[in-house]
């Protein structure tokens, strides 16, 4: 929603985008987005698990830097290019020294689990580093070596692979697909 007022800004009735910003960012437990948002990184960085940076911490990030644009918050803009930075790194690791054993450049944390939290989190970063483009800043889609291409390349690879044959042969070991997935219909 932050996105989508910051795109008619200009002719937002007055006082719109600052009772917005307010319920986002206001005290906690007033429809506080922030506050709940703060809460959960905070929490799972706490807990220091291994692969727990995902589709969720891109989502985040992606609301912090939408909200701060919106608000002209360079300090909330800021928390969520962090978080990018935090996910991009560890999200992203595998294929890479010295997680390069048995994967492939370009997985992600959750490419074995299904492609819907996978496309959840590509597309998460995908949608930061556009943002940071709006803002003049191109080194978000180059961070951790273009870290973003490389999981694209791979991903649309597995998504054409699974496409043109429907054959679970074509994913890698313990990768699920939609069709192959046993997700409800």
């Amino acid at each position: 929603m932050a996105r989508a007022l910051e795109l008619v800004r200009q002719r937002a009735p007055a006082g719109l985008i600052q009772k917005f910003t307010t319920w986002v960012m206001g005290p906690p437990y007033t429809g506080n987005i922030i506050y709940n948002m703060e809460y959960y990184i905070n929490l799972t960085i706490a807990q220091n698990r291994p692969n727990q940076f995902g589709n969720w911490h891109t989502t985040l990030g992606e609301t912090y830097m939408a909200v701060g644009v919106l608000s002209d918050n360079i300090n909330t803009y800021n928390k969520g290019v962090s978080i990018f930075n935090t996910v991009i790194s560890k999200y992203l690791r595998w294929g890479k020294d010295p997680y390069a054993a048995g994967r492939v450049l370009g997985e992600c944390s959750e490419t074995l689990r299904d492609m819907y939290h996978t496309q959840f989190g590509l597309g998460g970063l995908a949608q930061m580093a556009a943002i940071a483009w709006d803002q003049d800043d191109a080194s978000l889609y180059t961070s951790n070596n273009s870290a973003i291409a490389s999981m694209m390349e791979t991903h649309a690879r597995l998504t054409n692979a699974w496409l043109n044959s429907k054959s679970i042969a074509m994913l890698p070991q313990n990768c699920v697909y939609y069709d192959s997935s046993t997700f409800p219909k």
